[in-house]
C-alpha cells in the first residue's frame, strides 16, 4: 500500500514512475507494479514471484528450523509452501502497461530459482527476462550496471508502448 501511494504522489505530480527492487525488494516491486491503476516502469531485479520458492526450493530452505514446524516432511513443506504462496503476484492479473517490464536475474542464483523467474517473465505475457551469468551476490556486487540497464529499459519499452496507445 505504501509503494502503490508513492507511486501515485510522483505520477500525479506529473513524473514518469518506475517500481524496482532486488531480491525480496523486487517482489514487493512486482506486487506494487501489479495493483497499480496507471502505466509505470517495472523492472524486478532477481526476483520471484513469491517468496515460497526463494525459502522452499533454493538455499535458504537450509535454514528452516524445521524442528519448530514439526519436522522436515513433505505435509509441513507443503504447508509452508501454501502459507507463503498465498503472497503470489500470480494470483494477479497483470495490467496491460507490464508487457514493458524488464526482469534480470541470474543464471546461477542460488535463492532465486529460475523457474521463479520464469514464472512472472510468463504471467506478464511480452516483458523482457535478460539473464546475467551470476549468482545472487554477484548480481548485487559486481553488476550493478546491468541493473541500472534493466531499469532504463523499462523507462524505454513503457515509453514505445505508452506512445503508441497501448498502456494507459
Amino acid at each position: 500500500l505504501e509503494g502503490r501511494e508513492l507511486a501515485a504522489h510522483f505520477a500525479r505530480a506529473g513524473y514518469h514512475v518506475g517500481i524496482s527492487g532486488f531480491s525480496m525488494g523486487g517482489n514487493i516491486a512486482a506486487f506494487v507494479a501489479t495493483g497499480l491503476p496507471f502505466a509505470v516502469a517495472a523492472a524486478p531485479l532477481a526476483a520471484s514471484h513469491s517468496p515460497a520458492p526463494v525459502f522452499l526450493d533454493g538455499v535458504i530452505r537450509e535454514a528452516i528450523a524445521w524442528d519448530a514446524l514439526g519436522g522436515d516432511t513433505p505435509e509441513n513443506e507443503q504447508r509452508l509452501r501454501a502459507y507463503l504462496g498465498a503472497a503470489s503476484v500470480l494470483d494477479h492479473p497483470p495490467p496491460d502497461y507490464l508487457r514493458a517490464a524488464v526482469l534480470l536475474a541470474g543464471t546461477i542464483d542460488g535463492f532465486v530459482p529460475t523457474s521463479a523467474v520464469q514464472a512472472l517473465h510468463r504471467h506478464w505475457p511480452g516483458s523482457l527476462l535478460d539473464w546475467v551469468n551470476a549468482g545472487h551476490g554477484l548480481l548485487l556486487w559486481r553488476r550493478k550496471d546491468r541493473m541500472v540497464d534493466a531499469i532504463v529499459n523499462s523507462f524505454d519499452r513503457l515509453d514505445a508502448l505508452v506512445g503508441a496507445g497501448n498502456g494507459r
